[in-house]
């Protein structure tokens, strides 16, 4: 299991379609206090939260997310995943606005974001 994190969102992209499943799904950037890293959510009525996040620069506290295999750079965020808006107060790093015109500047990891509905 993971514990918290605390991030920023940035560089919220459109709703596009996978060519493979056609699944839909949106990119962003997560930026953490030490590493940014490549997200990827398939619930695409969440854009709309994720986005005034990210324009509003608020930090945000994940939790309950998993990390597969282990591995430090990648997590996944599932539909049990909580996104909670926190005071900027309680982060101890700046909104990057350096990520906002450069997009990825650290790493390039893939975080999948999944809220679809158990079946």
């Amino acid at each position: 299991d993971s514990t918290s994190i605390n991030c920023y969102f940035h560089n919220i992209s459109p709703v596009k379609t996978a060519s493979t499943s056609n699944k839909k799904y949106f990119n962003r950037v997560v930026q953490r206090d030490d590493k940014s890293v490549r997200a990827v959510c398939y619930s695409p009525e969440k854009i709309a939260e994720l986005h005034a996040l990210a324009s509003t620069r608020s930090p945000v506290k994940l939790d309950n997310y998993k990390r597969p295999n282990n591995r430090d750079d990648d997590f996944v965020i599932t539909k049990f995943t909580k996104i909670v808006p926190i005071d900027k107060k309680e982060i101890d790093f700046s909104f990057s606005e350096e990520l906002i015109t450069n997009g990825l500047t650290l790493t390039r990891s893939v975080i999948q974001v999944s809220y679809s509905i158990a079946k």
